[in-house]
């Protein structure tokens, strides 16, 4: 069970680079249809009928290929979301983290953290009496 545990728990840390390795080669994919296109229309503009016919065919696919790529990516391509996803991750791992702190009851971390508030809320008291003498 902890080899599964270990796996999966590997697997989640690979994810981010999976997304960000996944949409550069969608966008690359988009990039290189367009190259495409490009390269088949020059070729038609230099050809004589037969040859053009089947370059602009050729180039039509590249652009139908692309654009049907395009609109089923078009999720993935808005920053927005992508972002808003990285985010709520971020926060999911930040509140794993401080419930698995609380959880382990790991006396140096809960007792700096009492010490560094009971700091503050001294200082505050002191300044407070500062400013009523005054």
């Amino acid at each position: 069970m902890r080899v599964e545990y270990m796996r999966s728990l590997a697997s989640a840390h690979r994810w981010p680079e999976e997304v960000d390795l996944l949409c550069e080669e969608m966008a690359r994919t988009l990039t290189f249809f367009t190259y495409e296109e490009v390269v088949w229309l020059q070729r038609a503009l230099s050809a004589n009928c037969g040859p053009r016919a089947f370059a602009l065919r050729k180039a039509r696919e590249r652009r139908r290929i692309r654009d049907h790529f395009q609109r089923m990516w078009s999720v993935f391509g808005d920053s927005n979301a992508l972002a808003a996803a990285r985010l709520k991750r971020r926060k999911r791992k930040l509140q794993g983290k401080k419930a698995s702190t609380e959880a382990n009851g790991d006396a140096d971390d809960l007792a700096a953290g009492d010490e560094e508030a009971e700091e503050v809320e001294g200082e505050g008291g002191d300044d407070n009496d500062d400013d009523e003498t005054e």
